[in-house]
């Protein structure tokens, strides 16, 4: 009825799989900041009583100036990407303007979190990506300063919200005032002291996205973004991400739910067996 073709959502035990890729990812993260803990971040108090992060000031190292491009902010050119015999994503092109937000819809197996992992440089592949006119092959670390990453979940870590809000400003080569920011704008800056493993699912969710945002990315990729959320807590995350997009930043996003596809997503890519039938 809402004019798309019918998926079913993967079964519990691939969700589980696809989690623990990016899980293990964020865990190998979330290890190296546990390690650089005693020189990135301690905890202080004002005078009120209230509690609140703060870092040392470092040097940090700022990415080499980015091109201005004018036309598509993404470009995707007969992208293909194999796991041994399996062809995962087969001949598939796209572009993306900027500003635009567009929706990867398809079953499970189609292909949509294999095109995020390629826009992130982080999957060999064959074919062409430019984001903002650069090769996430070649120019990799430029490339990834210019995206912010949602994932489906957030690793659970005993690592505190303003610690790892912290180590992952040091990685894009940000302040920790702009780290700050992004969880003041997201309604958590008063969860630094709390354990990630503690938040309830809404407030990992604000923080992944937080995290995403801390040094103003140009395109915000986004995996299953209301999968582990409830209405209130999907309606409010569509409501910040629509508010983005009209800001001028650029989305691209998969997802099971019709409705947020719908509600969000100016072009939705239909996906079927790794390529684009419509």
């Amino acid at each position: 009825s809402l004019g798309l073709p019918p998926v079913e959502r993967a079964p519990a035990w691939m969700r589980f799989l696809n989690s623990a890729m990016w899980i293990s990812l964020a865990c190998a993260v979330g290890f190296v900041a546990y390690q650089a803990r005693r020189h990135t971040w301690h905890a202080s108090s004002e005078s009120t009583g209230a509690n609140k992060a703060s870092v040392r000031e470092y040097d940090f190292q700022q990415p080499a100036t980015m091109p201005v491009v004018e036309g598509h902010s993404v470009t995707v050119s007969a992208l293909t990407k194999r796991y041994g015999s399996v062809q995962a994503v087969v001949d598939v092109s796209f572009d993306v303007g900027p500003g635009e937000a567009v929706a990867m819809w398809g079953p499970n197996g189609a292909g949509k979190t294999t095109v995020l992992r390629c826009l992130l440089g982080i999957a060999r592949y064959t074919g062409d990506i430019r984001i903002h006119g650069l090769d996430p092959l070649t120019d990799g670390r430029m490339v990834r300063s210019l995206i912010g990453f949602v994932p489906q979940d957030l690793a659970p870590s005993p690592i505190p919200v303003g610690e790892l809000a912290s180590f992952i400003a040091r990685l894009k080569g940000a302040s920790w005032s702009d780290a700050m920011a992004q969880l003041t704008r997201l309604g958590i800056d008063d969860q630094t002291q709390k354990p990630v493993s503690s938040l309830s699912g809404g407030m990992k969710q604000r923080l992944a996205l937080a995290l995403a945002l801390i040094g103003e990315p140009q395109v915000l990729l986004l995996d299953e973004p209301t999968a582990n959320l409830d209405a209130a807590g999907r309606a409010s995350l569509l409501e910040m991400l629509d508010d983005l997009e009209r800001h001028g930043m650029t989305l691209i996003f998969s997802s099971h739910r019709p409705d947020d596809v719908l509600a969000l997503a100016d072009r939705i890519l239909i996906m079927e067996r790794g390529s684009l039938v419509e």
